[in-house]
């Protein structure tokens, strides 16, 4: 019988691939729009990041509470929320200073 976690991981699998593509569509009809082929590449490389960072958070918090045998239920929602909220700051700010070239 399949656990909860399990089956939380099995359906992450599946219903990844569509939020990368719709991060990588936003960014760029996003730069299409602000007409900064630069711009997109930001926000769509940011979007896309973030995502591949928050499914592997998602897996990795939980996982690891039930490793030291903590209730993954009880402090995944802090810690992922904050996990997501580091990535995506840290990475569009990264991604941005390295590209900074390109938008001005």
């Amino acid at each position: 019988m399949r656990d909860a976690l399990s089956t939380a991981q099995a359906l992450e699998a599946l219903c990844g691939a569509g939020r990368e593509r719709l991060g990588a569509a936003v960014g760029v009809v996003g730069g299409l729009r602000a007409g900064s082929v630069a711009l997109g590449l930001i926000v769509g490389g940011a979007l896309l990041a973030v995502l591949v960072g928050a499914a592997a958070a998602g897996i990795l918090i939980p996982l690891g509470l039930k490793l030291i045998r903590q209730n993954p239920a009880a402090g995944s929602t802090v810690l992922l929320t904050t996990a997501t909220d580091v990535i995506g700051f840290t990475l569009l700010l990264g991604i941005a200073t390295l590209l900074i070239r390109f938008l001005v």
